[in-house]
């Protein structure tokens, strides 16, 4: 329950509850169809009167009068002396008053309890029947009731309204402790905890998105740890080459011209291999901090990929592969990129796939203009202002796991099929984060193929409107 919601009872419980309690109130003292029912009764006595009393030159019948008398129904039948000649209530003592003295005792005792009603009626054309009605009237059952609605309707307010605001204090305290408390551990460095999160509302929403958080920091801390140790392993070889033969020629094994002018060259091409492995990683991190400022320019997307694909075509055919493409843009297609740095998120793709293809296999490139969100390819017909441009490079090599495509962008990350091979494995998280700096997307799949395991990078690219 959102705090919207729960704040929105609270006023309605509280403009809403006394509207409720006294239509109730009222509703169980006048309506129904039972017996009991206050208007019900009125109506049977109502009709009592009229089939028995009414019509005074007639008279009445007195066992017809006693036999159909409504059970909420006293009458007290009086002669024009104002003697009791019949009665259905027990009156006063006769030891000291008279008959007329006990009816008017009875009603001035009994006043504030019922209704009174005097009929005059001919019995025997001599006397009068003074009858009460033994239920109290709606104005008395009210007033019966005021201690509920005086008292007992401002109580129920204000348990209602302070148990709401507990319970909404309450559950708003908590969530911020239990926030708090996550802060003062991420903020000591300890990820290493579970935010439980329950309900529905933005308190619960917070605690989501915090966690969320801390599962983010906790992996890019992993990674930087994996990228220092990347970082370690891949220099520390070339260096500890260098060391070694630097170590052997101060111990004189280099004792000839010749032999010592091949250390020295071994020496200098270890250290290229450090100068080029350092400049990587300062290329990588400037790209990944944002310290690489992107120089966006509108390309036309044709001669970008024409251009791309000439680099290869000859490339491919060399190395012993098939290099096929297939370009189905509009020549009015652009999009804003850095020339330089996307054609270098190609290339290494494109390098990757060369590398581990099957010997003879063919590498291909497509691209083609997609309408509307991704995954609703060919709802729309193609038209020159299309949504994006979707470019896909594909090889047959050895096959990429689900786990291994989980951290194929990850910097220093070595697949199975690329630990054999030379190199920072820095080459696809450029890619990833060249991608990234664009606002572009990509995605690998790799599955089995009647030809073999086929993997497909897609790059999706927004076109300049």
């Amino acid at each position: 329950m959102s705090l919207r919601t729960k704040f929105f009872l609270l006023v309605v419980g509280i403009t809403v509850i006394p509207f409720l309690i006294a239509s109730i109130l009222m509703i169980s003292v006048t309506s129904g169809g039972d017996e009991h029912s206050l208007f019900y009764e009125y109506y049977i006595t109502r009709r009592w009167v009229r089939r028995n009393l009414s019509g005074a030159e007639q008279g009445i019948n007195l066992k017809k009068l006693i036999a159909e008398k409504p059970k909420s129904v006293e009458f007290i039948v009086i002669n024009g002396k104002y003697h009791i000649l019949y009665s259905t209530v027990k009156l006063p003592s006769k030891s000291s008053n008279s008959d007329n003295s006990r009816v008017l005792k009875y009603v001035h005792d009994n006043s504030k309890s019922y209704d009174f009603q005097i009929i005059s009626s001919s019995l025997d054309k001599k006397n009068t029947v003074f009858f009460i009605i033994q239920k109290p009237g709606l104005e008395k059952v009210l007033l019966k009731q005021r201690h509920l609605l005086s008292l007992g309707l401002p109580l129920f307010l204000l348990l209602f309204s302070a148990g709401m605001s507990i319970y909404i204090v309450k559950s708003i305290r908590g969530s911020i402790r239990t926030l708090e408390s996550a802060t003062r551990k991420i903020a000591d460095g300890d990820l290493d905890f579970s935010l439980e999160v329950h309900g529905n509302d933005e308190i619960a929403s917070l605690k989501r998105s915090f966690e969320t958080m801390r599962l983010k920091v906790k992996e890019e801390l992993a990674k930087r740890a994996r990228f220092i140790m990347g970082v370690s392993h891949d220099l520390k070889t070339p260096l500890a080459l260098i060391e070694g033969y630097v170590d052997a020629i101060q111990d004189g094994y280099a004792d000839r011209p010749e032999k010592m002018e091949k250390y020295l060259s071994i020496i200098k091409d270890k250290s290229k291999i450090l100068e080029q492995r350092i400049a990587r990683l300062i290329d990588f991190v400037k790209l990944e901090t944002g310290d690489w400022k992107l120089t966006n320019k509108t390309v036309r997307m044709v001669s970008f990929l024409r251009s791309l694909c000439g680099r290869y075509s000859e490339d491919a055919e060399i190395l012993g592969y098939v290099f096929n493409s297939h370009i189905d843009i509009p020549g009015t297609v652009m999009v804003k990129m850095d020339q330089e740095l996307a054609m270098r998120a190609f290339e290494n793709i494109i390098n990757n796939a060369i590398r581990y293809s099957v010997k003879g296999s063919a590498i291909g490139l497509e691209a083609r203009v997609l309408s509307g969100r991704p995954g609703t390819a060919g709802m729309a017909e193609k038209k020159e202002k299309t949504d994006r441009v979707e470019i896909s490079i594909s090889n047959y090599g050895g096959k990429i796991t689900e786990e291994e495509i989980r951290f194929i962008f990850e910097p220093f990350y070595r697949g199975s099929n690329s630990r054999r091979e030379d190199g920072l494995g820095l080459g696809l998280a450029t890619v990833k984060t060249i991608i990234r700096s664009h606002g572009w997307s990509i995605d690998v799949l790799s599955e089995e193929k009647k030809d073999g395991t086929m993997t497909v990078f897609t790059v999706c690219i927004p076109i300049t409107s």
